[in-house]
């Protein structure tokens, strides 16, 4: 049985969608190009308002405002009528993306914020680009003198932010402990803060038998317990960001427990 989405009064919600078995959904610059057009399409036809917007190799990033339901239809729609194309262009079959999108309610202006710059980051923080050189996000939108795509609704972005000149000042503060919906995130959608987090990750500690020890400790005890703990903090909401940085154990290694 599915777990209910969350759902907020502000109706807006940070939405990833990615592809199957981490499949590249993009090919080449055309495919992205037809994504952008039913994203802008059907948001109109589902009266969903996009705030921001970023285009990866296996997923994408959506700050949208709608009622829940709404949103659903929207990400049904673009992502079936993009994976129908898509096979037929590259004569494949099955699903291109996940089954189920995932999603994060954002209730407050100052959540509001992080996501948005959250998801122009993406780019910068995969080694691709600086997000004023990526051309694939809406950071082109809200910086642009001309612009020739419009997605986003730029002026009540920039009303939170209190201006342009806030909104840049914003992107550049590097905040690696914020804690948004990450598209490697084991199934969870619940943002989290680090002091919840740690508090987490030393009950789980003394779940497995670790009462007496620090979470980086957990780099140098036997694999077994270590992946167990791994896997507890993943269901309880942990991101795999969260948990390399409160443990110390590598990415890859936790990946590789989380498969």
């Amino acid at each position: 049985m599915r777990t209910p989405r969350k759902q907020c009064e502000s109706n807006v919600y940070h939405v990833v969608a990615r592809g199957t078995a981490r499949q590249l959904i993009f090919e080449n610059d055309p495919d992205r190009t037809f994504f952008l057009r039913l994203l802008s399409e059907k948001a109109h036809e589902t009266n969903c308002t996009i705030y921001a917007w970023c285009l990866m190799g296996n997923h994408v990033h959506v700050l949208v405002r709608a009622p829940m339901e709404d949103v659903s239809r929207f990400f049904k729609l673009v992502c079936g009528n993009y994976a129908q194309a898509f096979n037929v262009r590259n004569g494949r079959t099955g699903h291109l993306f996940q089954e189920r999108f995932k999603s994060e309610p954002v209730s407050d202006d100052s959540y509001f914020q992080t996501v948005v710059r959250y998801i122009h980051m993406n780019p910068e923080k995969a080694g691709l680009a600086s997000c004023a050189q990526y051309r694939w996000s809406s950071f082109s939108e809200y910086i642009a003198s001309k612009r020739s795509l419009v997605l986003c609704d730029t002026d009540y972005v920039l009303d939170i932010f209190g201006g342009i000149e806030e909104f840049m000042r914003f992107h550049q503060v590097k905040d690696d402990n914020a804690v948004c919906l990450d598209a490697d995130a084991a199934g969870k959608t619940r943002p989290m803060r680090d002091e919840e987090a740690l508090a987490l990750v030393q009950r789980i500690l003394e779940e497995v038998d670790l009462a007496d020890s620090r979470p980086a400790d957990l780099k140098t005890v036997e694999k077994k317990r270590r992946d167990d703990a791994i896997r507890r903090m993943s269901k309880a909401g942990l991101s795999i960001r969260q948990i390399e940085r409160l443990t110390g154990i590598g990415r890859g290694a936790i990946q590789y427990v989380l498969r």
